[in-house]
């Protein structure tokens, strides 16, 4: 039985801090990605060591932009995740 991987909520500025530090942004450097735990790419295959971790799961933020390929990606993992634990 193969455990589904967590999928934590990272991205390059937090969206509430990119503005009060360097002003008005580019909203990609605020979109909201998914990465597990030990890995130092998201979802959609970024390179995020440098990135903020919001340590919360990534299907539960809100309010805020996310990846699209990130969605898709995670959704596709969980889903075949699924078939191979039936």
């Amino acid at each position: 039985m193969t455990k589904a991987q967590q999928w934590f909520a990272t991205s390059r500025f937090g969206p509430d801090l990119a503005r009060t530090r360097i002003g008005s942004v580019d909203e990609n450097l605020t979109l909201v990605h998914a990465k597990t735990l030990g890995t130092v790419l998201s979802a959609c295959g970024q390179p995020t060591a440098s990135w903020i971790k919001h340590w919360e799961p990534f299907r539960a933020v809100a309010g805020v932009r996310v990846c699209g390929s990130c969605v898709r990606a995670v959704a596709e993992e969980q889903s075949h995740g699924a078939v191979q634990r039936a």
